[in-house]
């Protein structure tokens, strides 16, 4: 035999081995096991993880324009003047809603104000914080 031969004969013999070897194991692990049921059956396994937090509102930031009143405001942004003003409440005393001091007509130009399209709010609105609510407060829902 020459040298070749003697390296390819064990290598056949040992490719052949292992794919008996299996064959083998795919049969017995799908066949019959002595209580009748499958020795293996693929299955998924669940992952458990952690939902993704809710995020917080998204507002945007609207700066006031000469002519600008906060009814017209609320309006091109499908909001009320009442939510406006709850965004805004701590940066612009004069927004509060729930304030002897509140006057919505008188923003002036450059005011930075906080809106949420499409969103309102009332008396119960509370901050954004950095860490998710306990439960939904019902109070921020989005109107119809």
């Amino acid at each position: 035999m020459r040298t070749s031969q003697r390296v390819v004969a064990p290598l056949a013999f040992l490719c052949t081995l292992v794919l008996l070897t299996a064959c083998d194991l795919v049969g017995e692990a799908s066949g019959p096991t002595a209580t009748g049921s499958a020795a293996f059956s693929p299955t998924s396994t669940p992952l458990l993880t952690q939902p993704a937090p809710t995020p917080e509102p998204t507002f945007l930031v609207y700066k006031v324009q000469p002519n600008d009143k906060l009814a017209k405001i609320a309006k091109r942004f499908k909001t009320t003047v009442d939510s406006i003003g709850y965004w805004n409440r701590t940066r612009y005393k004069t927004l509060d809603p729930d304030s002897s001091a509140y006057a919505p007509d008188s923003i002036k130009i450059g005011w930075l104000l906080r809106i949420h399209p499409g969103q309102t709010t009332d008396g119960d609105f509370v901050e954004p914080t950095h860490s998710p609510p306990a439960s939904p407060s019902p109070s921020a829902s989005p109107s119809a």
